[in-house]
């Protein structure tokens, strides 16, 4: 097989003096009635091809990149097991080499290939692989062999325990000839059967990966070696690269989010450390791996900001301390868009970083919207800029004081390989923005009038958000329906999601169609928006904000968050109760002190958000039952499903509608 070479990995950054009020320009000529013109990244106005400097074709080339800049660098880790009972992980990372890795995906992706020619595997219209497992190096080893040997994979979520996947498997199996191997003896057959990789072209299939279906069944997005390649070159335009880079690798894989940001770093030669599977060894995680990157969903982050920002109500001196720092911090953001203090990050901000590990350089927050006080805070308390993503809306990283994190507002789709959108590094108003397109893609708005959104809107122009480009979507895997629904014959992706332009060109994410309702008084209210307000309360852990076209006002389910309840009841108590004090806990759940004392947090929290009387919560239902995966109510990325919390909240939101209103429903304005 001849010998592939790729170009180094580039960063291209944004021209010097770029001016943040040109962030997007619309193309001339390209408005028509009932939508914007065409929209496209003001400093890189020619969309990126696969002639492009910095492109790379298929994801072969991709990993061949990090293999060629870096090939006896790190590149994947884990922490190793020392005991199972009791659970005890090695204090530091082992890790792989990318030449190491490099032998082991052609092991893999050899005995693949000779599974198949054997007739031993297959037999459905696709070479499709399916790989069920948390995320650890095993499961990047088998998608880059996927990568290299003309397979498709097919991620399967862990949604079922591994008791009952081995059950089905094991009865499933012995009616089909199924054969079983461990890691060691299928990577032996390879060996044994090693044969060169099958290098793809930029329209082969990749992967078919599903949507998290908040709203109905998940649909199989169709996605290519040159879809998923353009999204990686994509990431490389105005960012800054650590070397060497570490991201510590926790969102799941299933999401083509988790899977992008993994094969960027890999693209740059950068090293993955996979956490040890437990939320709870997340901080844990990250201290030993001094990571460079973090990725995370809204959830992750507001809980972050709650713990820290929580420093603020501390009595005395170190409080005050504390407020003045932050007071500081966010007025000279506010003014300049740093985020460094040379006083404050010496003397509060560093053990904050050390948290994380001391050296994160960039964050990205993907998956649902989140507030932009909360990313203000996160920026300063970090010293980094913050991309934010709303992946799934997928459908699916800060530093020492010498090295600067940046965490950055991001837009995507899983039809959109999680690119569309991305706020500029040292902008000091992007917060609660997704920023300009990115090179990949174009972007317009597309009236909806029966919700009263138009590109003719002031000061904004608002509608549904399109995005056209080779990072779209080629279709949903066996349904046409949706297809034709999803894409025009222009090529557009209708994405489902309500979005405004600004004077600067940056895109904001108002809500989805489907979770805009329409009030008895014919006021329009965009739930999700709602939702990710009051879920920058310190008290609140999830809420699920409901409301219906034949009510007056809003309602809703509150999970308070544990921290804030414990520290409440023990006031009320007069003594200690702790956060894991489940049957304490429950038992004032209902006690009206509690209630009345979330409300007005909630209250307040809809007053500094600046909410019309019509969009805020009037009455609330306290519960410690979480939405969850296992109770089908939250989507692997995070996200509520609507539908199926409804149903299993609905006696609740009836007997709160069945009660007396003490606010007169969309009456104030707040």
């Amino acid at each position: 097989m001849a010998e592939v070479k790729v170009s180094e990995p580039q960063v291209i950054h944004y021209p010097e003096g770029f001016d943040y009020r040109k962030q997007a320009v619309e193309l001339p000529g390209t408005k028509r009635p009932g939508q914007t013109g065409i929209y496209r990244n003001g400093a890189w106005k020619e969309l990126i091809n696969f002639n492009s400097e910095v492109a790379r074709r298929s994801l072969y080339e991709v990993f061949l990149s990090g293999l060629q800049h870096s090939p006896d660098g790190p590149c994947l880790g884990h922490r190793e097991l020392i005991s199972s009972n009791p659970l005890k992980f090695a204090p530091k990372y082992t890790w792989m080499t990318y030449v190491q890795v490099d032998e082991r995906r052609r092991y893999i992706g050899s005995a693949l290939d000779y599974m198949w020619q054997q007739k031993r595997a297959g037999g459905s219209d696709l070479p499709t692989v399916g790989i069920w497992s948390q995320n650890r190096p095993e499961w990047q080893l088998v998608d880059l062999a996927v990568q290299a040997y003309a397979k498709v994979s097919v991620i399967v979520c862990m949604d079922e325990l591994p008791e009952q996947v081995n059950h089905i498997a094991n009865e499933w199996a012995k009616s089909r000839d199924i054969e079983f191997f461990t890691f060691k003896q299928f990577e032996t057959l390879g060996k044994q059967n090693l044969r060169d990789p099958i290098i793809p072209g930029s329209d082969q299939l990749y992967s078919i990966c599903y949507t998290s279906g908040t709203t109905g069944d998940p649909k199989g997005v169709i996605l290519t070696h040159g879809q998923c390649a353009v999204a990686v070159c994509s990431g490389g335009f105005g960012v800054d690269l650590v070397e060497p880079g570490r991201l510590l690798s926790f969102l799941p894989l299933a999401h083509i989010l988790g899977r992008i940001i993994e094969l960027f770093a890999l693209n740059n030669g950068g090293a993955i450390g996979y956490f040890t599977g437990d939320p709870l060894r997340l901080m844990e995680d990250a201290q030993i791996l001094k990571p460079t990157g973090l990725p995370g969903v809204p959830r992750v982050f507001n809980r972050i900001y709650q713990a820290i920002h929580a420093i603020a109500d501390v009595p005395g001196i170190r409080g005050d301390i504390f407020r003045r720092a932050v007071r500081e911090k966010l007025s000279k953001f506010h003014a300049t868009g740093q985020v460094t203090h040379p006083i404050w990050d010496r003397l509060v901000f560093r053990k904050i970083r050390n948290v994380l590990g001391g050296h994160i350089h960039d964050m990205l927050c993907g998956s649902a919207p989140i507030s932009a006080d909360v990313i203000d805070f996160l920026k300063i308390a970090f010293s980094c800029e913050i991309y934010e993503g709303l992946m799934e809306l997928v459908r699916v990283t800060t530093t020492s004081l010498g090295e600067l994190p940046i965490k950055i507002n991001r837009y995507g789709a899983t039809e959109t390989v999680c690119i569309s959108t991305r706020t500029l590094k040292g902008d000091p108003t992007s917060s609660g923005t997704v920023g300009p397109p990115q090179p990949a893609c174009e972007l317009k708005l597309v009236d909806i009038p029966a919700l009263g959104y138009t590109s003719e809107d002031k000061p904004n122009p608002r509608g549904e958000l399109c995005c056209r480009g080779l990072n779209v979507l080629k279709g949903y895997y066996k349904d046409e329906a949706g297809t034709k629904t999803a894409l025009d014959n222009e090529g557009w992706y209708h994405t489902g999601d309500i979005a405004e332009i600004d004077s600067c060109g940056r895109f904001k994410i108002i809500d989805r169609v489907k979770n805009v309702i329409k009030l008895a008084q014919g006021e329009f209210v965009a739930l999700e928006r709602i939702e990710s307000l009051y879920a920058g309360s310190p008290c609140v852990e999830q809420v699920y904000v409901h409301g219906e076209s034949l009510r007056e006002y809003l309602v809703a389910i509150v999970v308070p968050d544990a921290n804030f309840l414990a520290k409440q009841v023990s006031k009320l108590t007069e003594r200690t109760v702790l956060p894991t004090d489940f049957e304490v806990l429950n038992a004032f759940i209902k006690d009206e002190r509690i209630e009345k004392l979330i409300s007005h947090e909630l209250l307040q929290q809809a007053k500094k958000a600046n909410l019309n009387g019509f969009e805020t919560v009037k009455k609330i239902h306290l519960t410690l039952n979480k939405f969850t995966e296992e109770n089908d109510t939250l989507t692997p990325s995070q996200k509520i499903k609507r539908r199926q919390a409804y149903r299993m909240c609905k006696n609740f939101i009836e007997d709160m509608y069945q009660r007396p209103t003490a606010i007169s429903p969309g009456s104030v304005k707040l």
